[in-house]
């Protein structure tokens, strides 16, 4: 009883940690069952990423007791509770995270935090996995050590960021001008 306690105790102060105003995001949070992965979503566009935490524990058949997502960065830290007004929701059967028209200020890291429990020898755990999100915003200077422009991803064609005002509030979207001979949202696709 008392290892539960401890282990609920250390899940509560994990998902507190970092509740203050942060001004740069730090990657290096690796707790030894913590994957980080790298999304690049760009500009004005939605997002769709799953918790790779669940998916694990999921396929090991252990009992989940709880999954809590968080965002972490620039100006804020905080649980997403998944109110349907917010910019993040999540699936509550398969905790999948959506993210509706993200802009450059929404850049930061998301971690999902699994609590579960083994049946066999009756302990819970944490696992946890973590997302770096990534706005692609036409910015090529960013990725200048890179062999490709990550936060491009018109393959064939021209990056361009179009800002309009919705509510008073400053919206941008990223669009590809494509060439002439390619097509599809981000110019991948050869046009005959």
């Amino acid at each position: 009883m008392s290892t539960m306690i401890a282990v609920l105790l250390i899940f509560f102060m994990l998902i507190h940690a970092g509740s203050g105003n942060n001004e740069q995001c730090s990657s290096s949070m690796n707790d030894g069952t913590n994957i980080i992965i790298d999304r690049y979503v760009p500009l004005g566009q939605h997002f769709n990423f799953s918790c790779d935490a669940y998916e694990r524990i999921k396929q090991k058949y252990l009992q989940i007791i709880s999954v809590q997502w968080l965002y972490r960065c620039q100006k804020d830290s905080f649980i997403l509770d998944n109110n349907p007004n917010s910019r993040f929701v999540y699936d509550q059967n398969e905790y999948f995270l959506i993210g509706y028209d993200i802009q450059s200020i929404h850049e930061g890291i998301l971690e999902c935090h699994v609590l579960y429990k083994n049946s066999l020898t009756n302990e819970s755990n944490l696992e946890s996995s973590t997302i770096n999100l990534k706005v692609q915003d036409c910015n090529e200077k960013i990725d200048s050590n890179a062999s490709h422009a990550l936060r491009n991803p018109c393959q064939f064609g021209q990056c361009q960021v179009v800002s309009a005002k919705l509510g008073g509030i400053k919206h941008e979207k990223l669009y590809c001008d494509c060439f002439d001979q390619y097509t599809g949202l981000y110019c991948d696709g050869l046009f005959f």
